[in-house]
Formats: C-alpha cells, structure tokens, sequence
C-alpha cells in the first residue's frame, strides 16, 4: 500500500523483508474542520475509515493512554450505536462516557432499548480532565509541547512521563525558574545504565527541591527554563558482573556536558553509571546527592558563561549531613527470576464485565433484587455462586489447557515476585529518608499482588483438575477476563464463608439490574485494614526483637536423624533432600535445568531427577524420581480430600491442612511428558516446608506416624519455650518473675480455688503492678474455616464458656483481684509502695491473629507477640514511672 503526502513524499505499507506494518494496520481517520457555523451535509465513510469533528480529534487524543485505547473506543462506539438516541452520539460525548465508565456503559443484566447521554458529558470529562492535568502540571514542558503525563510527588517535585518518546523527566521550581532532569531510554541502553541515569535525574531534582530557598536568587537561575539531559557516557557503562567500586576511584561523575544545539537553555550531561552505582552503594547520608547538584550546577553555569555558585560546598553542607534519601544494595540472587515482571492483572474494564456477567447469572438463576442478610443472604449468595462457577467452568471448556496452566504459573511467579520486590524496597528504605508511608506501602504491596495472585492459584489448580481441553489460544486480554470472573467467584464463595462460619454480619444486596453488592458490618473495612497495618508493622520490625522470637531450630532440625528416619520411613526420602530438590526449583539456571532467567520453566521429570542424583551426594535415582513425583500436583487429586470416597464440585480452597494436594506445596505442574514451574513459587514452597516442620505442624494433614510424633515433639517444645522466654524477657524489667504458678496446687493449706496456673507473674513494687500473662502456641488460620475455629478456641461463645482458654484467663483474673496481698506474701515478695495497685492482662503468642487484634467481646488483655514484649514492657514501664 502506497500513500503520498501533501508535501509529495511517499509512505509505504506492506509486509516485506522489513517486517513493517501492513495494509490491514492503517486506519484512516477523517477529520471535519469547519469554517463558519452553517448547516453543510456529507456522506458518512464506510468503515474501517472514521469521521471525526477537529475540536473531537483534539479531545480524545489528547485523552488517550495509548493507540490500543483508541481501538477499544471505537469497539465501545459501535456497540452502543443501536441503542445511542440519535442526540447522543457526538464522539466528544462517547468518548468521555467510555472514560468513565471504564467501557461499559450497561453494567447490569438487563439491556435497554435505547440510551440517552448527558450531552455534557463529554464537555464535562474534558473540564475534569484539565483541571486535574494543570493541577500538577510544571509552569514548562521540557519540550515545549503538553504532550506529557504529569504526576506530584508528596515532595513537590512534579515527575513528568512523555506520551510520544521513551522519556521520563522530573521538574521542581527555584524562584522564577522552571529546572528539569530528562531521562531518554535509548536503543540499546541496558536497563541498569537506565536505572542509574534515572537515580541521578530523582537527586538532582530533589536536592534542589530542597535547596531551592537558599539558591532562588542566583542568576543561574533567572531564566524562565533549565532543563538537564542525563545520558550515560560510553566510557562508563555499568558492569553487573562486577562488584561496586569505592566512590574514591571516581574522579566526577558528570563525565562531560555540552549545550543543546538549538536551546540554550537545555545542557546535556554525560554520565558516569559506575560512579553513580559506586555513590549510592551503601550511602549513609546525601554527601553523595550533593556532590551530584554541585557537579551539575558546575555544567550549567561554565555552558552558559554564569560565574560559578560562591562557597556552594558550604551552602550545601546542611543536605550533605542530612540522612540519605537515595541508597542502593547490592544483594546476591538467591532465586532465578527476572529483576522485574509486569504480572497481568485485570483493569476495571475486566471487573465490571465479570461483574455483568455475574448479575445476568444472577437473573437467569431466578433471583429476585432485593436486601438481604444473614441467612436469607447465604441462601442466595449460594445459588449466586454456583450458576457463577459453571458459567465459568464451560468458559473454560474451550481454552487450550496446557497452555492455560503455564500462562498461570508465569503471572503467579510475576505477582510473587513484584510482591518480594516491593516487600524488599519498603524494607531496605529503613536506612535513608522516604516521603511514603512503609507500613502503608507494605500493606498495599499484599493487598495489590497476594489477591491477585490467590486468584491465578485458583484457575491453576481449576485448570490441573479438569478433564476438559479444547483449542483457544490463551492472550493477556483472556487471562485479565478470567481473573475478573474468578475474582467475583471469590467475593461470593467469602461471603458465604463468613456467613456459615459467624465470623461477621453481612449480606447481599441485589439492585433492580441484578447486581450484586456484598456488605458486611459497619466496622468491617475499618479493622481489616487494622489488623493488616499490624502485620505490616511487624514484618517491618516496629518494635520486634528478632532474638526473642520463639521457633524451632532449622539447622539442628536438618541434622536431626530422627526427623531424617521418620520422612525416610513414612515418604521414602528424606525432609533434607526434599528441600534441596526445592532449592534446585528455586534456581534452575544456577542448577544447568535452564540457559536465561524467566518467570516460568520447563523440563522433564527425569532430567530434574538426573539433576538432583548429581548435585548432592548420597540421593540415589531413586530418591530423586520419588521427590520430583511427590512435588509434582495431581489433577486427580485436587479435588479429593482424605477421608471422602467422591471429588468435591470444585477446587476445594475452603480447606487448607486437608488439601494434600494444593500448588503451594506441589510446585510442578505437568504438562504433557513434562513439568513446568516458577522459581519464585518453588522458593516460597521451600518456606513453607521448613518453617511448617520448624513450627511443628506440617504443611498438610499427612498421615506419616512417624513423622507426625516426631513433630509434635518439636510443637511440644515451643510450647514450653514460650514460657521460658517470657519469663526471661521478664527477667530484665523486673527481679520479681515466676513462671507456672499454680496457687492451687503449690499451697494447698490455703484452700484456694482452683484457677490453674499463672503461665507468667512478675511485679513491681514501686508501682505496685503486677503482670500476669497467659502463654499459648495457636497455629496460623489459613482460611475463614480455621479463623472460627481459632477464635472458638481461644475465646469460646463468651468469658464464662469452658470450651474457650478466655474462661481459665478470668478465673486467674478474679483470683488475683481476691487474694492479691496474700500472693505476694506466699511468693516472699516485698510489699508494693503506697500508690494505687495495677494489675495487667497480657496474652503472649508467638504470633499476631486476627482476634487477638479484634477480639470477639470486649476484655481487658494485651495481646502481644513474644518477640513484641521486650519493647512493649518497656513503654508501659516507662509510662508508669512517668
């Protein structure tokens, strides 16, 4: 296909050597200017050519994300023709209905014959549009044209990303002067020399931010515009193969810099990517970040003929000795996986069409709309989910199975491993400044990849168990549509969980187009995301002491002969070459099974086997085809639970120690003759055997005996060294500590009731306070199931309820309360001073659930991890005494 322009010179279309796009890629857009504001007519185009209003054309393009959203507009165009009343079809108009809408005008099951728009709506999305882009946008582009996403950083600093070149850009304002750092992704740049263009760019901006009071008044800077290219030298390219270099073998690190040829106003800089690696290394403070403006602010006043900043050194003193707000770590790969993934999940599009698809489900299986709690709720949340998981099962009926099941262990690695990543960040930004909340960050690093990443387990696991396979090919735009189906399979199938296990009150509420929305209490959202803030603390390590923690000991639990004999006698190999064969998995380019990092790999059972027989010393073939048998998931097993003669209807996630089979502890998935795994997945499968035997459980309920004896030993132990370490940690607050006092049973001349024993007491006189805590190793609940039951357990139905450990807490409550005075004499402790007494409830595991964050009734207890108490003895210590 050959086109010539107005100025004579030609463009060419085929599908030659060139490998170009085609004549079937060119669309042709038409667009109607006018002149004046009288009435003219025309033949509307026949598709695929498009007709299009110039004041439209500026609109929608200028609204665009990408030229794929341009396709989906014109899909979303089409299908709303038949219904559009002939007033509401102005393109300006669709276009901002599809926007907000996210493209799907019809959200709910029943489809109306014909639509009318609000025919300012496009006029409206435009306005907001605009309002939002100048909000953040810098008073200059740095190329002159507003064809850049704009985005404001909680700093103030404005980060820039063009919408028509590989440019990243970064602006901040110093009195009268607009100053930006532009990043250009070059052919053939790798992506560390990128990265360290990049760190440069954010610090320069950022000390100036910082700076810019002290420098507004310097004549560098009494010019509209600055802007700073940053570009790697080619003299110094990073080398991943090397370690960081000391930053004294660095001489500068703006390497040469020169003037644009046609604004003079714009310098660009040559960079030195080692010597950037060599300053952020292990950068305790922003000397570094200093150095970098004061190099750069050298470029700019030597090109544009400025006398050099006086006494700048001195000037910057202040951000040299200031914590370090840019830092890097050089850490060793341990699992062999890419340094980054861009995991595909569904946008808000995918949601609200399975949502649609839902409340048509919803309409054919005869539910009516309406409010509903309680049970009436679970009824119809039930028959909802049902008709919602065999409208998904026959979806899945015409997808290529094998293909399906390795697109889910890529996107799985993907999600785990930007997860690690994000987790890895937020931890290693401890030592230097950041303008973000971590525990906020981590919060949302688990609620953005680990959902996700629940629902690819799921449709991999739905996917191994089926018996069904046809020929569509799997694309990312089918993944995203079965997520967002599987995604609203959950939200039901954890109602109904809820509901059935009396964990919450709640609901469904059915509107007259048969969507669906579940509700739960009032103060539902508000302490989930408090108990995640929580667990967010703690991985952080806000107010941990790493050395008290309570747990069995991995290395003596690898050496040990007798756990080795039990896995030996019960599973025909041993727990140790069972986690090698997972260290294997974790990194099979390290281990010859692979030649290049990627999120999925493929291979034969024998050949791992053959792998593991010669990597480690004494695993015979044998062992090893047993292993890589037993790690490998059974479709034909997932479905059954031990004890039941027949397969549940689906994926049977409610359970957890009951699924023997599950992609968590079974990482190889097969596909035809072979396997196929995520290295990222088989390292977090490797954590959950080890720490699962470390904590005394296994991973699921196998019936090994000799295994299980031996571990419950190890439960065993951890259970009394919860109370050894409590009383230990006690010990160096307070001299006064008994451990297992039972009043009871040890003075039994003076007829005290029976209320058990005081796993832990301690006292301290001069503020005549006395703690008494209650030690217990309650496993982790992995599903709504194991919540109910964990909860029952330590709380019962109310303080007073046998069954619960909360009713033995209150006898010793009101044991203390009855004969205080009398305890510190049987014990020989001194008498408390003359201030009112203090008695403190705690309850100390040895880690953080669910209901010792919200308990089911209001009690007086603390409910504190063992690793947690050290510091929270000391706050509330501190407190008294002041």
């Amino acid at each position: 296909m050959n086109l010539r322009m107005d100025d004579g010179q030609g463009l060419a279309f085929g599908r030659g050597e060139q490998g170009g796009p085609g004549a079937e890629d060119v669309q042709i857009v038409l667009v109607l200017t006018q002149s004046g504001t009288g009435t003219n007519m025309l033949d509307m185009p026949k598709r695929p050519t498009r007709l299009m209003p110039l004041c439209d054309l500026v609109s929608i393009f200028d609204g665009l994300e990408d030229i794929q959203e341009l396709e989906q507009f014109w899909k979303f165009s089409d299908a709303q023709q038949r219904t559009l009343s002939p007033f509401s079809r102005a393109l300006a108009d669709l276009f901002g209905t599809f926007k907000d809408t996210h493209g799907v005008l019809v959200e709910g099951a029943i489809n109306p014959t014909m639509i009318a728009l609000d025919p300012h709506w496009g006029s409206g999305w435009r306005f907001r549009s605009l309002v939002e882009f100048w909000a953040s946008a810098p008073a200059c582009f740095p190329d002159g044209t507003l064809g850049w996403h704009v985005r404001r950083t909680a700093k103030g600093v404005v980060e820039l990303r063009s919408r028509h070149d590989a440019v990243m850009a970064y602006s901040t304002q110093v009195g009268p002067c607009t100053i930006q750092t532009t990043v250009t992704i070059e052919p053939g740049l790798e992506v560390e020399d990128a990265k360290m263009a990049d760190m440069f760019a954010q610090m320069v901006i950022d000390a100036l931010h910082k700076c810019s009071g002290d420098l507004q008044s310097e004549e560098l800077f009494q010019r509209q515009q600055l802007v700073l290219a940053c570009r790697i030298a080619d003299t110094g390219r990073f080398d991943r193969e090397q370690s960081p270099a000391p930053l004294d073998n660095f001489e500068k690190v703006v390497l040469s810099f020169r003037v644009g040829a046609v604004n003079p106003a714009y310098v660009e800089l040559s960079l030195h990517s080692a010597a950037i690696q060599a300053g952020l290394h292990g950068a305790l403070n922003a000397a570094f970040e200093a150095r970098c403006l004061r190099e750069a602010l050298f470029a700019c006043t030597a090109l544009l003929g400025i006398d050099p900043l006086q006494n700048l050194e001195a000037r910057l003193a202040a951000l040299s000795n200031s914590p370090a707000r840019y830092h890097l770590q050089v850490v060793e790969r341990t699992i062999d996986v890419p340094d980054f993934a861009d995991p595909v999940v569904p946008t808000p599009t995918e949601y609200k069409l399975a949502r649609k698809a839902l409340a048509v489900v919803m309409r054919e299986a005869g539910l009516e709309p309406g409010h509903y709690e309680l049970q009436e709720a679970k009824v119809r949340i039930d028959a909802a989910r049902e008709s919602f998981r065999l409208h998904l099962e026959k979806r899945l009926e015409s997808l290529d199975r094998e293909m399906l099941a390795m697109a889910c262990v890529e996107q799985h690695d993907g999600l785990l491993l930007m997860r690690r990543l994000r987790e890895t960040r937020v931890h290693q930004s401890r030592v230097h400044q950041v303008d973000y909340d971590r525990l906020e960050a981590l919060s949302e690093a688990r609620k953005e990849f680990e959902s996700t990443a629940r629902n690819y387990r799921y449709l991999l696991e739905k996917t191994v168990s089926s018996t069904t396979a046809g020929q569509e090919r799997i694309t990312a735009q089918l993944l995203r549509e079965l997520i967002g189906l599987v995604d609203w399979y959950m939200v039901l199938a954890g109602a109904s969980d809820v509901l059935h296990n009396q964990v919450d009150v709640g609901g469904v509420q059915i509107d007259d187009q048969f969507i669906p929305e579940v509700f739960y209490s009032e103060t539902w959202q508000e302490r989930e995301e408090e108990y995640a803030h929580e667990l967010a603390r703690i991985r952080l390590g806000e107010g941990i002491r790493n050395a008290d923690a309570v747990e069995g000991a991995a290395a003596r639990l690898l050496e040990s002969e007798e756990l080795q004999k039990a896995f030996q006698a019960d599973v025909g190999f041993e727990l140790q070459k069972l986690l090698q064969a997972l260290a294997v998995l974790a990194q099979p380019v390290s281990h010859g099974l692979a030649d290049d990092l990627a999120l999925f790999y493929l291979g034969e059972p024998a050949r791992i086997a053959h792998t593991l027989v010669q990597g480690f010393e004494g695993t015979t073939p044998g062992e090893a085809a047993a292993i890589v048998s037993f790690l490998t998931l059974s479709g034909h097993d997932i479905r059954r639970l031990p004890g039941k003669s027949i397969d549940e209807s689906d994926v049977p996630f409610w359970e957890h120690s009951k699924r023997l089979h599950r992609y968590a502890i079974r990482p190889l998935i097969p596909v035809g003759k072979q396997v196929v795994w995520g290295a990222e997945h088989a390292s977090r499968s490797l954590h959950i055997w080890l720490s699962a035997v470390r904590d005394g459980v296994l991973p699921a309920d196998f019936r090994w005996a000799n295994v299980q004896a031996v571990v419950k030993s190890i439960k065993k132990s951890i259970e009394d060294a919860l109370e050894y370490r409590a009383v230990e940690i006690l010990k160096r607050h307070t001299p006064y500590v008994e451990g297992g006092v039972d009043f009871f049973r040890r003075f039994r001349s003076e007829g005290f009731a029976d209320a058990g024993d005081y796993d832990v007491l301690a006292y301290w006189p001069a503020t005549n306070t006395v703690l008494y805590a209650e030690c217990k190793y309650n496993q982790t609940a992995h599903s709504v199931k194991d919540s109910r039951r964990l909860r029952d357990r330590m709380f019962g139905l109310s303080d007073e309820d046998r069954d619960g450990q909360y009713s033995r807490i209150r006898d010793r409550r009101e044991f203390l309360a009855k004969n205080r005075e009398r305890m510190f004499e049987l014990l020989k402790w001194p008498k408390p001073a003359q201030v009112p007494p203090r008695d403190v409830e705690v309850y100390i595991s040895r880690e953080l659930h669910y209901w010792m964050v919200h308990p089911p009734y209001n009690v007086p207890t603390k409910f504190i991890r063992v690793d947690a108490l050290d510091a929270w003895v000391t706050s509330v210590m501190r407190a008294e005494e002041s």
